[in-house]
């Protein structure tokens, strides 16, 4: 069946769940996707919902149809991004990524497609950041800890990262557990995180849930930095893994040691717009599977063999 503009509204009345979402997501007034439906049922042949139940459902035609167009979307894409990939005419990256990861997983999606794309554009910084980029449209992808608006954008679970303590080499606590108290009376401030970043948001819904109260002095936005002000002595901090093996020049001048429980974990998703090409998607997923498994996993288990079971866990 032609996909053309009556199709692409149905499926997103179906996709958003109404009419009224439907009609923002696509950007024209509400009569106007009454209108499609209307033609489609006139092209088709049969009611697409029935109408003697409030909500509406699909009838069984118009389920089926769905189903057919979605998965027509779908090929069309993927026969779109073959066709550009074997032509002068190739695609475009615009991507954002968090900034524990860009040294290694943003430069190795460039990397792996560069040679088959026009132009690659990567965009590094918070969770908030990179959301408003996606909403812009700035952007097409994310590799973020943030949830986006699921009514505009589709996501993928890549990965998730327990965090470790880093302390300077003068703060020693022996071979005995840190505790919650022994952080609080350390006589060195917590080093936090912006607050528009998705660290700050993790770590002051867990300090707010123990009702612990610690010292604060300064807030960052870059990984490298807070390690740096960490060996300095200037304060503490829960780091994530990916932040030290982008910095492994400064893990010599830190001690790394098990956090307090409950351990913070962070989960990295792959946020994109729902009409981008699935095959560049299975691609971007492929090369963050074996950017998990080949580098950052043994990396953590040197770093921090105590995680080696929670990393079991929270595998892809």
């Amino acid at each position: 069946m032609l996909f053309g503009t009556h199709a692409k509204v149905f499926i997103a009345v179906v996709e958003q769940g109404n009419i009224q979402e439907a009609a923002s997501v696509l950007k024209i007034s509400q009569s106007s996707v009454s209108y499609h439906l209307k033609e489609l049922e006139k092209e088709v042949g049969f009611q697409l919902y029935d109408r003697s139940q409030k909500p509406n459902h699909l009838t069984e035609e118009g389920a089926l149809l769905f189903r057919e167009l979605r998965q027509e979307r779908e090929h069309l894409a993927r026969t779109l991004g073959k066709l550009r990939s074997g032509s002068s005419i190739r695609p475009t990256l615009r991507f954002g990524i968090v900034e524990s990861l860009a040294r290694n997983l943003g430069a190795s999606v460039i990397e792996n497609l560069a040679s088959r794309l026009s132009s690659i554009v990567m965009v590094t910084g918070t969770s908030e950041r990179l959301y408003s980029k996606l909403k812009h449209r700035d952007i097409d992808w994310a590799i973020t800890s943030r949830l986006p608006d699921a009514s505009e954008f589709l996501t993928q679970k890549l990965f998730s990262e327990p965090s470790v303590l880093a302390v300077p080499l003068s703060m020693d606590f022996g071979a005995k557990a840190v505790s919650w108290q022994d952080l609080k009376f350390c006589g060195l401030p917590l080093l936090r995180y912006i607050r528009s970043s998705g660290g700050h948001k993790i770590t002051e819904s867990l300090l707010g849930a123990l009702s612990v109260d610690l010292p604060v002095k300064i807030e960052v936005d870059d990984g490298g930095v807070m390690l740096k002000l960490i060996a300095e002595g200037l304060g503490w901090s829960f780091i994530r893994p990916a932040t030290l093996i982008q910095h492994l020049e400064l893990t010599e001048r830190i001690r790394i040691l098990p956090m307090p429980n409950p351990v913070m974990q962070r989960q990295l998703i792959l946020a994109y717009r729902k009409d981008i090409d699935p095959q560049m998607r299975d691609e971007i997923l492929s090369i963050s599977d074996r950017f998990y498994k080949e580098t950052l996993h043994p990396e953590i288990i040197r770093l921090a063999p105590w995680l080696t079971a929670s990393l079991s866990a929270s595998a892809l």
